[in-house]
């Protein structure tokens, strides 16, 4: 071993070692930004929208034309760590409701009711409470009823998702 320089060796040995724990570290950051980006899909996928009635008045108390009311709560609910903007819900009844408001005024009969707010941060949640009036006996028509949830990410990026039974 006459013509090897040992301090060649231990340089080409460290330059070895060196460009290997780039790779490795290029590696791993390539990963964790993967993971990252799984992360978020899955909290974007995890936005929600669920409804339930708060009052439900009996057939004792429906008017003359035998329509009832009732108050729903409709949540969206964003579990991820960023916030998402421009929600839009649009609830659609299997059959005609007419909307009601605190004054007791009412809307003209339709099969839809918009909702919509410009952010839910991070963690957190929108809720609407809505009256609506039907007739008692189309009040169990209702389990049909579906929602279709929009909203942006941060990326301006589109989301939709679909709600209830039969929903898409």
């Amino acid at each position: 071993m006459s013509g090897v320089a040992w301090g060649d060796v231990a340089t080409w040995v460290s330059g070895v070692a060196t460009v290997g724990a780039v790779v490795f570290a290029g590696l791993q950051v390539r990963l964790v930004r993967r993971e990252q980006e799984h992360e978020r899909a899955l909290e974007l996928r995890s936005v929600t929208l669920a409804w339930q009635p708060t009052s439900v008045e009996t057939e004792g108390n429906a008017d003359e034309l035998g329509r009832a009311k009732s108050v729903y709560e409709f949540v969206v609910h964003n579990p991820g760590r960023l916030a998402i903007t421009d929600i839009s819900v649009v609830v659609t009844f299997p059959c005609d409701v007419e909307r009601t408001h605190y004054d007791g005024s009412a809307d003209e009969p339709t099969r839809t009711l918009v909702l919509e707010t410009p952010v839910v941060a991070g963690g957190s949640s929108r809720s609407w409470r809505r009256g609506i009036r039907l007739p008692i006996r189309d009040r169990e028509d209702l389990r049909q009823t579906t929602a279709t949830l929009t909203f942006l990410d941060l990326d301006k990026q589109r989301h939709e998702s679909h709600w209830g039974r039969g929903a898409g």
